[in-house]
């Protein structure tokens, strides 16, 4: 966890879910709970990330203090090779109010 995560729980008085808490990246199936991740699992999440930080860092447009609406593909480097990868942006306009 960040130090300003940490901060932030501290200035807003944020509950804590338990003190073991933690993301974790895995797949739930029905019979084992959370399982580990397949490698294509672990590849579709780097693509993801990386697609992600590229639309924030070079594509991203804000109108009125809201990110507008994006459908967009673009090329997204991964350990196995350059993929494409699709995205969009819906409506998050009213959280940002």
């Amino acid at each position: 966890m960040s130090f300003e995560d940490l901060d932030a729980i501290a200035e807003h008085d944020w509950p804590i879910a338990a003190p073991d808490a933690y993301p974790v990246f895995g797949r739930s199936t029905a019979d084992q709970g959370l399982a580990l991740p397949s490698r294509g699992d672990l590849l579709w999440m780097e693509g993801a990330l990386a697609a992600l930080l590229t639309y924030i860092n070079d594509h991203m447009v804000w109108r009125r203090g809201a990110p507008q609406l994006a459908d967009v593909t673009m090329p997204v480097a991964r350990v196995d090779g350059e993929v494409p990868v699709h995205l969009q942006l819906l409506r998050l306009d009213s959280i940002f109010q």
